[in-house]
């Protein structure tokens, strides 16, 4: 049942924006409109589709939200749009999931789906799962995995898919044996539409265009177009070098126009007020991004205590809650219900976040630029296991990004990760880390600072600076110690600049066990 005014506000919000694909009204329960049956639908990794605001009161939903799917309970498209598209799937038929597979071969084309306040209609819902419902969904759910991922991130979800399927016998265990044999029925479904299935598919992978680029900057540095297959909207930017670079695997060499500000996120494991060299570099990149004219977010862990939390001006910080930490990596499942981003900037590593991004990234065509900033060393078991996981799954991630940026050749060529590029990549972009003068000069008063640690005027003076804390014990301040201690040079002075968990064993002059 719809409002009067229901249809109106749709058609705005895909009037005021040409890359607006679908958008979907309000709605709420029939027979209790003060609560929402859903504000657009969203849709996990593995397939499942559930609910936005599910039951919420729909007072408080009064603003348009960018969201991963539409509800086929109503909504509206171009025409256009939907041909485009190929229109429903008639392999879903006779219901469930068509919805959601619509939306994500719209966000694959690179439009962005939206849910509108102003529109309301009420429906009459009641949630259950009789087993031809289970039937439908666990065979439409795997065939939109199998026709809409690509198939290095299906090789990357295998082991999340499979986990998804234990789960769905799982539930077909509680439920009965009609349950079974519905599960068993949508495998029987799949394997007989495998060859029509396939054919869907390329049809699916050919159609796929790259998210449209949007302006960052008025100072005109290159045009490129978006769209592998040049049927984007003609739209003209204006990049920063390593911003064009990374979106030039996208392009063909025609122009396109700008409508917009480009939305770029930069994703950390750690960021300010953490005293860390990943998130500092993060900053000054977000900072500098955001002064071209871009719209930046950075997304990144929570901290513990958000009152000593400052964040620079310019910039919009997500904050998400970890389920788990290892060390400084967290598990950040908030990242898989991440807004759609021109340009997504991973800080490399980040265990568990790149894995994450990889996956949405792939699944949303978003062209991901990569800061490579250090190898990932441990010792004994865990070390192995990591070194396996660079060898596989870090490769794949490292590969696939469309800018490697790194801070010299040099450095780049020592690492551990450079046996995974040809020498002349042209992905592979130096981009030293800047220095800011006006605070780190050769100009100060070395006397005056040698008085006041107690050093000597013929001392030498060897200062190190950086973490002291467990997730930096790889920095070596254990190593420079042992070095120091064997070197046969009575005027030669450390100096240790710094603060963290282990700064009391360094003082003392222990040693902290390695971590495993």
């Amino acid at each position: 049942m719809v409002s009067p005014d229901w249809l109106a506000p749709l058609v705005d919000v895909l009037e005021r924006d040409p890359h607006a694909g679908m958008a979907t009204p309000k709605i709420v329960l029939l027979n209790d409109p003060a609560l929402v049956n859903t504000y657009g639908n969203d849709v996990h990794f593995t397939g499942f589709g559930y609910l936005r605001a599910w039951q919420e009161p729909a007072s408080g939903l009064t603003h348009t939200q960018e969201v991963a799917a539409i509800s086929g309970a109503a909504f509206i498209m171009r025409a256009e749009t939907f041909r485009e598209l190929g229109g429903f799937d008639e392999l879903f038929f006779p219901a469930y999931a068509e919805d959601a597979d619509l939306s994500w071969r719209a966000r694959i084309a690179g439009y962005r789906l939206y849910a509108v306040p102003q529109s309301v209609i009420r429906h009459d819902y009641r949630l259950h799962f009789s087993p031809a419902k289970f039937e439908f969904l666990e065979r439409n759910r795997l065939q939109m995995l199998f026709k809409n991922y690509r198939w290095p991130t299906l090789v990357v979800l295998t082991p999340a898919l499979m986990l998804a399927e234990v789960v769905g016998w799982g539930f077909a265990a509680v439920s009965g044996r009609r349950y079974w044999s519905a599960k068993l029925r949508g495998y029987g479904w799949i394997i007989r539409h495998w060859r029509t299935l396939m054919q869907h598919r390329r049809t699916v992978q050919e159609r796929a265009k790259r998210p449209t680029v949007t302006s960052c900057s008025s100072t005109s540095i290159g045009s490129v177009q978006a769209g592998r297959d040049g049927r984007g909207p003609d739209r003209r930017t204006h990049l920063q070098p390593a911003v064009l670079g990374a979106v030039s695997r996208f392009t063909r060499g025609r122009p396109v126009v700008a409508a917009m500000a480009m939305r770029v996120a930069h994703l950390t494991a750690t960021f300010f007020p953490y005293p860390s060299g990943t998130g500092r570099v993060c900053l000054q990149n977000a900072l500098g991004a955001a002064k071209l004219g871009c719209d930046v977010t950075v997304i990144t862990s929570a901290v513990k205590d958000e009152s000593v939390i400052d964040d620079p001006p310019g910039l919009t910080v997500h904050r998400l809650p970890a389920a788990f930490k290892v060390g400084n990596a967290p598990l950040l499942p908030g990242l898989f219900r991440m807004a759609k981003y021109d340009i997504v900037h991973l800080h490399y590593p980040f265990v568990f976040g790149q894995e994450i991004l990889h996956a949405v990234a792939g699944l949303r065509r978003i062209p991901v630029v990569i800061t490579y900033h250090q190898d990932l060393i441990l010792s004994g078991m865990m070390g192995r296991m990591v070194a396996l996981h660079e060898k596989t799954v870090g490769r794949l991630i490292l590969t696939r990004a469309n800018r490697l940026l790194v801070t010299s050749r040099d450095y780049f060529n020592a690492s551990r990760i450079a046996r995974f590029f040809k020498p002349d990549d042209p992905r592979v972009t130096e981009m030293p880390n800047g220095v800011d003068t006006s605070r780190f000069t050769t100009d100060v008063d070395t006397a005056g600072i040698r008085s006041m640690y107690g050093f000597a005027e013929d001392d030498v003076v060897l200062a190190f600076c950086g973490g002291m804390d467990t997730p930096h014990y790889f920095k070596g301040v254990d190593v420079l110690l042992n070095a120091a201690a064997r070197v046969d040079a009575p005027n030669l002075r450390l100096m240790l600049i710094g603060d963290g968990d282990l700064r009391a064993r360094y003082m003392e002059g222990s040693t902290p066990p390695r971590p495993r």
